[in-house]
């Protein structure tokens, strides 16, 4: 890593969302989920660190002491809100930098490389994701019939990390709050402001585990990792 680079990285903070209770892996609370000895979210927290100046965790309430301990100080520890929006809004207000980078607890494949591209494309563009190719036709349906097609070419697959300048997420999360918005994703929100959110190409390793399939995918990944 250049100079410069390290010079970007210390002028941003992480958020990493760990709330989900995992009742469609059927397993528990993902932050705590072990895979290769240790748990996800501690393999996120690995990575990040020496990338970012500053990270914050999102967490079950009840799990908050549990999960703290493990971490032993590496992180700063803050209790979820009731969906992922409210609890990347808090996570938001313990950070300090012009960059804030969120990455899901649930994502431990991401590399140290992906961080970096995402959040300097933020810094050049203000707004940056994590992306990668669709390889399927999408149908958009009404009831229980495809009325539509979009071509695969001008669309693209979520992932995070995701990075933002403070001063726009900030502003996007406030209009939000005036319409009382619900987003999927973050960046869905900075489209509201009429902003472009700059793609920056993921990985189809970085998995998003949600489901026992996916965790069964991940155990694997691990095992040649």
């Amino acid at each position: 890593m250049s100079n410069q680079k390290e010079e970007y990285m210390t002028n941003v903070d992480a958020v990493v969302p760990a709330t989900g209770e995992g009742r469609r892996l059927g397993l528990g609370p993902k932050a705590l989920l072990k895979i290769d000895g240790q748990t996800m979210l501690e393999h996120v927290v690995k990575t990040l660190e020496g990338v970012v100046g500053k990270i914050v965790v999102g967490v079950p309430a009840e799990h908050a002491e549990q999960i703290g301990s493990t971490l032993k100080g590496r992180v700063d520890i803050a209790e979820g809100g009731s969906t992922r929006q409210a609890t990347i809004g808090k996570l938001i207000e313990k950070t300090t930098s012009d960059i804030i980078l969120i990455h899901d607890g649930n994502r431990p494949f991401a590399d140290k490389r992906m961080f970096i591209d995402v959040a300097e494309a933020a810094i050049k563009h203000g707004a940056a994701s994590a992306f990668i190719n669709n390889n399927n036709t999408i149908g958009c349906s009404k009831g229980s019939y495809i009325v539509e097609s979009v071509p695969r070419e001008v669309t693209r697959l979520s992932q995070t990390p995701q990075a933002y300048k403070r001063s726009l997420l900030i502003e996007a999360y406030k209009k939000a709050g005036e319409d009382g918005f619900e987003a999927h994703s973050t960046w869905e929100l900075i489209l509201r402001l009429g902003k472009q959110v700059k793609v920056v190409q993921g990985n189809e390793r970085n998995l998003k585990i949600t489901t026992s399939f996916d965790w069964e995918i991940a155990r694997e990944l691990m095992k040649g990792r």
